[in-house]
């Protein structure tokens, strides 16, 4: 019995003469715990077995491969590839014919497509909020077209049954007549061209002064 035990890295390397591992009687085991295991040679690899049989498994997946060509099995599918023919050979076969059955396909919509209504919707205020009241509103589309209306009292105009698509928007002025606000009104300066004492200079000052604030 020979016995080694190797806490990290054992290496076998035979210059020209090659190396065997021959078991007369018994199991020769070759295991790798924790990691892969690889086999590599230059040229042909060869497993053979005089006397019984050869099994190959693996947990999830097998890949046979030559070439461009491979078969692959993996769980429940087996998967052949390859770019040229694929050919069966043999005295005789168990395949079964193809299945045949027909297509059950959903059935269309009937019926027209109702298009979908456009419209335009105009708005316009002035800067306070108040509406801008009865100005012509004029709407130019793409292909030519020109719709018009006019703001209402609240400033604002639907068009119903416009034209799809991109649209020139013009609106015009208010139509109400146009009143200067009386507290838009200068006032008159009570002291121009007076001549004022210090205290009536103070005085007319405070008095803008607090109708300002």
């Amino acid at each position: 019995t020979l016995s080694a035990t190797i806490g990290e890295t054992a290496s076998w390397f035979s210059h020209a003469g090659g190396i065997k591992t021959i078991a007369a009687a018994g199991r020769h085991t070759i295991q790798a715990h924790t990691a892969a295991m690889a086999v590599h040679a230059d040229k042909a690899v060869s497993i053979t077995s005089s006397n019984n049989e050869i099994r190959i498994l693996a947990k999830g997946q097998i890949v046979l491969k030559a070439g461009q060509s491979s078969v692959t099995l993996s769980g429940g599918d087996i998967t052949f590839a390859c770019p040229g023919t694929f050919s069966v050979k043999g005295g005789g076969n168990a395949f079964q014919g193809p299945g045949r059955g027909s297509a059950s396909l959903y059935g269309l919509p009937m019926g027209t497509v109702v298009e979908v209504p456009h419209w335009i919707e105009v708005e316009r205020k002035y800067y306070d909020g108040s509406a801008v009241q009865g100005a012509p509103v004029e709407i130019t589309f793409a292909g030519g077209t020109i719709r018009t209306a006019r703001l209402n009292e609240a400033g604002f105009a639907r068009v119903e049954g416009t034209p799809g698509g991109l649209a020139e928007i013009e609106i015009g002025e208010d139509a109400r007549s146009w009143t200067l606000d009386d507290s838009a009104q200068p006032q008159a300066n009570p002291a121009y061209g007076k001549r004022l004492s210090e205290e009536q200079a103070v005085a007319l000052f405070e008095l803008y002064t607090r109708e300002i604030v």
